[in-house]
């Protein structure tokens, strides 16, 4: 599929929301979701990338994803497009609507991008 608009508008989605450098994908899993995922969904204009994060954040955290909601909660700090203390709120949403060992699960991840990109926890 090289030089298809889709995967390369994928590929720097991709980037740009994952906070990883484009790559070409290796293999016929990670292509699909670089061209439906990213070349797709998160192309469309219906949510601003704000919502998009919190959301995406929101149902990793409420299905123990740990890698991914970490990948994701990593970008979404260092894009600026939510706050340590936005993403604490989600933490304990999910903590009190999805349960305490997810909510354990969300707060582990959220602690360790928070501690890896240098910012500070809410306390209260």
């Amino acid at each position: 599929m090289k030089d298809d608009p889709r995967r390369e508008r994928g590929k720097a989605r991709m980037a740009q929301v994952s906070g990883l450098p484009a790559f070409d994908p290796p293999d016929a899993f990670t292509a699909a979701t670089c061209d439906v995922v990213f070349g797709e969904l998160w192309q469309r204009p219906g949510l601003p990338d704000r919502e998009r994060r919190m959301i995406t954040i929101a149902i990793l955290a409420t299905r123990g994803l740990e890698t991914e909601l970490g990948i994701h909660l990593r970008a979404a700090l260092s894009s600026g497009d939510v706050d340590p203390a936005e993403l604490m709120e989600l933490v304990l949403q999910v903590a009190h609507y999805a349960g305490f060992p997810l909510g354990s699960v969300a707060y582990r991840a959220y602690r360790s991008a928070c501690d890896e990109l240098g910012l500070e926890v809410p306390s209260d």
